[in-house]
């Protein structure tokens, strides 16, 4: 005698929301299945019949969640798209400024402001001004690296480096020209009262009260 016993088809299921972030950003992965008897996803090993968990990638990862039991063994797949780059600029208003300097006095040193912005970043660091904020901005006055007398003319940079944990890395400069003169300091002359006798020199005596 014989009878048939309905098997019923084993089923998988595993999806991702949402399917693209950035770095950083955390993603919901959902897995089901129905009718197995062993259910595992790659890279994790065993894994529940049906359950949420929240994933943090740093690079784009399939997940493949496979299905055993009765009714066969099924795999299915889900893809995070992970955004790791970075997007940065960095700005500087104006782009030159004067300085003048007489003797121990600065009588002239303008100022320009460094703007900067960033996406998709977590560590922001700005030569020579060292961590900054992944946007900001900041006003800067120069002083020339010129130590003698003569015109100035120098351009300092200003490099921005922005990374972030999933590997994405990017970078900006700017310049900022200053120019102007470091002159020497004016010399002051006393001056000293003369008195001179009355009626001196004259034509008998004339050596007498002369300036040397």
């Amino acid at each position: 005698a014989t009878s048939r016993v309905p098997v019923p088809p084993t089923t998988s299921n595993i999806s991702a929301t949402p399917t693209s972030i950035r770095c950083g950003q955390p993603s919901q992965r959902s897995w089901s299945s129905a009718a197995s008897v062993e259910t595992t996803i790659g890279g994790i090993g065993r894994a529940g019949a049906s359950a949420n968990q929240p994933v943090t990638p740093k690079q784009p990862p399939t997940y493949v969640f496979t299905a055993a039991g009765p009714g066969g063994i099924v795999k299915q797949s889900s893809t995070v798209n992970v955004d790791t780059a970075i997007q940065a600029s960095l700005t500087m208003s104006p782009g030159e400024v004067r300085y003048h300097k007489v003797g121990d006095k600065v009588v002239e040193q303008g100022s320009a402001t460094l703007s900067w912005s960033t996406t998709n970043a977590q560590s922001v660091s700005i030569d020579p001004l060292g961590n900054v904020d992944a946007s900001g901005s900041r006003t800067i006055t120069p002083t020339p690296k010129q130590t003698g007398y003569g015109p100035v003319d120098e351009t300092d940079t200003y490099t921005l480096h922005a990374t972030n944990e999933c590997g994405g890395t990017q970078t900006a400069t700017a310049t900022l020209h200053i120019g102007g003169l470091i002159e020497r300091g004016h010399v002051k002359v006393g001056l000293t009262s003369l008195l001179l006798p009355t009626n001196w020199p004259n034509p008998h005596h004339q050596d007498k009260a002369r300036l040397q």
